[in-house]
């Protein structure tokens, strides 16, 4: 979703051009006006969405991808970034899952402290592999207040 509303905003703003061509040869002696036009054209929406682009990240994977000029290879080492994102996400989520005791007295009860646990039912399923889905629950948001 966050790179669909980039890509819209890039679009709105008509800097989407280097996204969508190719980098036209680079300027030398023996290129027409429109070469060197089309040139500029692209090399400034190319310089504007990285810089548009950078600034809508996270400062947690900006080191990651801060080293790139051109925003098509911007795109992908975010797009790379997040794969590893999201599976570091559920394997997160399954070890608090796992974690999770039940306490007589209090009732269900993170073994960490944490103000409450929030519980989303009927989510298709969530996924570690590439095929094999985990949980399967009807879909409503409850909060658990825990302690």
């Amino acid at each position: 979703m966050w790179k669909e509303m980039v890509l819209l905003h890039l679009g709105w703003i008509d800097i989407d051009y280097a996204i969508r061509k190719d980098e036209p040869p680079t300027v030398t002696n023996t290129s027409t006006e429109a070469e060197i036009s089309l040139y500029e054209h692209w090399e400034q929406s190319n310089r504007l969405s990285v810089m548009f682009i950078k600034t809508k990240i996270s400062a947690g994977i900006c080191g990651l991808v801060d080293h790139h000029t051109k925003v098509r290879d911007l795109l992908k080492a975010i797009d790379e970034e997040f794969v590893t994102s999201d599976k570091a996400l559920a394997s997160t989520l399954i070890m608090k899952f796992c974690s999770t005791r039940l306490d007589t007295v209090r009732g269900n009860q993170p073994s960490t402290s944490s103000n409450g646990l929030i519980v989303v039912h009927n989510t298709p399923s969530v996924q570690i592999g590439v095929e094999q889905p985990i949980i399967e629950v009807p879909q409503v948001a409850d909060i658990i207040q825990v302690g």
